[in-house]
């Protein structure tokens, strides 16, 4: 029985191979019927069905291509010879396919399986360097436009070229050249528009921030302003205004209250004897008092703010791309408290804030830089979200 099952899937398994070459073949897609058959005929060269399919998808297959290029030559158009190219190559790997299977032995005496193979070298040879010089010429013709979304396809087209043939002249010279000329440059600047004094750190702070992780492929940002290049966008983040709030002082005074054990005593009977229990042992009682504490919480607290705008235009002058007020802030907040009464009435928060000192203002400068931070995570996430605007 098992040798009967194994049976019946082996010969399913030929019929289900055959029957996929034979599908591809009869949809014309004659080199996957070629690459089935040949899988299969290296395993059996004697495999009738998939000979006959080999045959006749190689042929066709060759048919089809020597036609598709005969048509495209005498189109006479030079944007053809990639093509071309690519023909001379599929019906070259088509016959190494060919001459890779072992020697066939078709049980049909009729058959012929004979393969005709050609030198293709020559003509693939040529066409690849046509196609070359002709990605070439193309790129050369966009990069002559002379802007920057022309010199993008003139880099595409010069790479091509180089795919088909990297030695030709000035090629190399010219792909950095576009590519130097494809990138849309954004410079980014910091205005001070403030009628306050500003720390001179503000804006140090803010060109340190990381704008090149906002580079994209044709897209680069830069704080500085370099001779003899041009720029397409300013990103300009402009200072209004910066200043510290005044020193505030808040107290607020909380009482509290606790039930404590505060000792024993021996529990009485009527008469004031001590009480016992069951086995002569003294009874002890728990005492319990209600304790008060006052808290005085003290909290210091301090604002730093900066207001400004962000814009990014054109440097053509045209409308501004974004236009939009920034504001960053930060508070220096301390916390610390005395208390009165009894301690033992104090919850652990309490407790904990009995432990914390006063502490010295920060100054003006200080407050501003420590809202420096906030205002320059707003400034990079504007960066972020206008990242689609400029291409």
């Amino acid at each position: 029985m098992k040798n009967r099952i194994l049976f019946f899937l082996l010969v399913s398994l030929l019929f289900l191979s055959c029957s996929s070459a034979r599908r591809h073949f009869e949809k014309q897609q004659y080199d996957k019927a070629i690459e089935i058959s040949a899988r299969k005929l290296r395993k059996n060269p004697s495999d009738q069905k998939h000979i006959d399919i080999i045959v006749d998808a190689y042929r066709m297959a060759n048919e089809d291509d020597l036609y598709a290029i005969q048509t495209l030559q005498r189109e006479n158009n030079d944007r053809n010879w990639e093509r071309i190219y690519q023909l001379y190559r599929r019906l070259e790997q088509r016959q190494q396919i060919i001459k890779t299977l072992p020697t066939l032995h078709p049980t049909n005496p009729l058959t012929n399986v004979e393969f005709e193979f050609r030198d293709y070298s020559l003509e693939m040879a040529n066409s690849r360097e046509k196609a070359a010089q002709n990605f070439y010429e193309e790129g050369l013709r966009y990069l002559q436009k002379g802007d920057r979304f022309s010199a993008r396809q003139a880099y595409q087209y010069l790479l091509r070229a180089a795919g088909y043939n990297p030695s030709i002249p000035d090629l190399q010279l010219n792909t950095q050249l576009a590519y130097e000329a494809s990138f849309t440059r954004v410079l980014v600047t910091v205005t001070l528009l403030s009628p306050r004094p500003i720390p001179v750190e503000l804006e140090q702070y803010l060109r340190s921030i990381n704008i090149q992780q906002f580079n994209n492929n044709w897209v680069r940002y830069t704080w500085i302003d370099e001779k003899n290049v041009v720029y397409h966008y300013f990103a300009e983040i402009i200072i209004t205004d910066a200043w510290a709030g005044t020193d505030r002082t808040n107290q607020t005074v909380i009482v509290e209250n606790k039930t404590i054990e505060d000792g024993w005593e021996w529990e009485k009977n009527p008469d004031g004897s001590i009480r016992t229990d069951s086995l002569g042992n003294k009874i002890k009682k728990i005492i319990y008092r209600e304790v008060t504490a006052k808290v005085t919480k003290i909290e210091q607290l301090k604002e730093g703010n900066i207001r400004g705008v962000m814009k990014i235009y054109p440097s053509d002058g045209g409308q501004p791309l974004f236009n939009e007020p920034i504001f960053g802030s930060a508070t220096f907040r301390n916390e610390y408290g005395f208390a009165t009464g009894d301690n033992r009435a104090l919850s652990q928060s309490s407790l904990q804030l009995l432990q914390q000192k006063p502490m010295p203002f920060p100054s003006e400068r200080d407050m501003i830089m420590m809202a420096s931070q906030s205002f320059g995570n707003i400034v990079l996430d504007k960066f972020r979200a206008t990242q689609n605007l400029i291409r």
